[in-house]
């Protein structure tokens, strides 16, 4: 997806890009069914508004490879 984002973006082109980060904390029961060599996760919530949905963490590296891969960063990545 970000990818072909990157690809529909024009020249100068911005995109603000808003995810979950891996260190917060989960609140809503879950269980994790997915972790990433990078520090990510994903999870399964089992109770709760998103009950059934899969949710990914990223990790402040997965965050960085992906910056690196089809954007550059005009602030630095934080949380």
């Amino acid at each position: 997806m970000l990818a072909r984002t990157a690809g529909l973006l024009k020249d100068g082109g911005l995109l603000f890009v808003r995810v979950n980060s891996a260190s917060t904390e989960v609140y809503h029961p879950h269980e994790i069914i997915e972790r990433t060599d990078s520090g990510g996760f994903t999870v399964r919530y089992t109770a709760g508004p998103k009950t059934g949905l899969g949710i990914h963490f990223l990790s402040r590296i997965g965050l960085e490879s992906i910056e690196g891969q089809w954007f550059t960063a005009i602030e630095p990545i934080a949380e």
